[in-house]
């Protein structure tokens, strides 16, 4: 019987052009940490590099990558619907574009997967809104998977049931869950 690694303490680390957080990092003792991005004109090949170095050099392991979005986003029960993931579908097409920019970024970076909010998906899958957002969920994921990449939803504005929905309906083998628990009080 195999034995099972201990759950690992990390932290949430941020994407940043001109400076090494790892080191910081690895000087408090953290060896794991999630990097997280909001700044699309970050996501280059030589920037992935840099910090993929960097990292390496503090000893510290890249978990996994945090991809954000451009346009605003209000994190509330209130604006949240019409702001939040690949559900505004003002926002959609885009949004789609920069995650998978996102999944590019990890793969360069040597991440094992991308997580993001995917927003408020509706409870009803009958729901033609729900068939759309599916659909953009889709997309990114099979891009991700094309990469070798996992695709794990943080949890926070869908709920259990209409999460394990979208993953079952989407069919893929590399959808996972970033459980939030922070989410689960701000959301409930």
């Amino acid at each position: 019987m195999a034995t099972k690694k201990p759950m690992e303490i990390g932290v949430l680390g941020f994407l940043q052009k001109d400076a090494d957080s790892f080191k910081i990092m690895a000087d408090y003792g953290v060896k794991t940490c999630q990097l997280q991005n909001w700044d699309m004109d970050l996501l280059t090949e030589d920037l992935a590099g840099k910090v993929r170095r960097d990292a390496e050099a503090a000893g510290v392991r890249i978990a996994a990558f945090w991809a954000g979005y451009s346009g605003k986003v209000i994190w509330n029960k209130l604006y949240g619907p019409s702001t939040c993931g690949l559900v505004p579908e003002h926002f959609r097409e885009r949004r789609v574009a920069e995650l998978k920019r996102g999944a590019d970024f990890a793969s360069w970076l040597g991440a094992p997967a991308i997580i993001t909010h995917c927003g408020f998906i509706p409870e009803n899958p009958l729901d033609p809104q729900y068939v759309q957002v599916l659909s953009a969920i889709y997309d990114v994921s099979e891009h991700c998977q094309k990469l070798g990449l996992g695709f794990w939803f943080e949890t926070g504005q869908e709920t259990p049931l209409t999460l394990l929905r979208t993953i079952e309906d989407a069919g893929l083998t590399n959808m996972g869950i970033n459980l939030d628990t922070a989410n689960l009080i701000l959301y409930g």
